[in-house]
């Protein structure tokens, strides 16, 4: 099958490269080796630049986003928003595969055709496209990278991408808490230094530090832990660098087309 652009990764730089593809009339096809996009326990649903808010702002967010203002950014529920784009980018024409993994391609005048593995027994497929964007962003320490064959050998899908495992990347610690008897060291809003805390629409407190565990711990217990890896600079702990590079991929090949 003939594509004009393959996107590797349905984080939300791949979702927002797709998107804005799709938008301008290209024919996409999006894939992630996951099972499900928009993913509760890991990422941080932190926005501090005033343009990323207006992109989102553009495509008609629901109010299971809870996107709430304060005097450091927006906080958010990060799973929604992906599952927001995921949806307004299959509006736009998007073919998206979950549970696929890239495992080899080849390359020709034509283009790049991708060899891929889905869930199951099944034969691997080719999808053929013009162009190829890896967005699978930042990547732990593992061989084994999401939508990627996993191998670590010649024929392995990190080696196909020619990716390099990043070995500066972090654990951030995430909860969410009610902000009703929660520690003083979590009433400020932002980032003080160690810790970055900031409500949401819902009328809980998302919080975040360097870690394993997020600390002092709430006296009634968190409403929900999550995680991520990320650099050890908390500015660059936001969605916003993520959204911005997806973005920046798909319009600098219109620029060039």
């Amino acid at each position: 099958m003939q594509y004009s652009h393959l996107v590797a990764g349905a984080g939300l730089e791949g979702l927002a490269c797709a998107l804005t593809l799709s938008l301008t009339g290209e024919k996409v096809i999006l894939i992630d080796a996951r099972q499900e996009i928009g993913d509760p326990v890991n990422g941080i649903g932190y926005v501090n630049q005033q343009s990323t808010y207006d992109w989102i702002a553009k495509i008609n967010p629901p109010d299971q986003l809870q996107l709430q203002e304060h005097p450091g950014g927006w906080g958010l529920r990060l799973e929604w928003l992906e599952k927001l784009l995921s949806q307004r980018a299959g509006e736009a024409g998007v073919d998206i595969r979950v549970k696929t993994r890239i495992i080899g391609w080849r390359e020709g005048q034509q283009g790049k055709t991708i060899e891929m593995k889905g869930a199951g027994h099944g034969n691997p497929q080719f999808i053929s496209a013009k162009y190829f964007h890896d967005c699978l962003g930042d990547q732990p320490f593992t061989d084994i990278l999401p939508g990627l064959g996993g191998n670590s050998g010649p024929e392995g899908g990190r080696n196909v991408l020619g990716r390099k495992i990043r070995i500066d990347l972090i654990q951030w610690s995430g909860a969410i808490a009610s902000p009703l008897r929660i520690p003083k060291e979590w009433t400020h809003l932002g980032w003080d230094g160690e810790r970055l805390a900031f409500p949401r629409a819902d009328g809980t407190i998302e919080c975040w530090m360097r870690g394993a565990t997020c600390e002092p711990q709430h006296p009634n217990g968190w409403l929900e832990i999550i995680s991520a890896n990320r650099s050890a600079d908390h500015r660059n702990i936001s969605i916003d660098a993520a959204i911005s590079r997806g973005i920046e991929k798909a319009t600098k090949f219109k620029k060039q087309a």
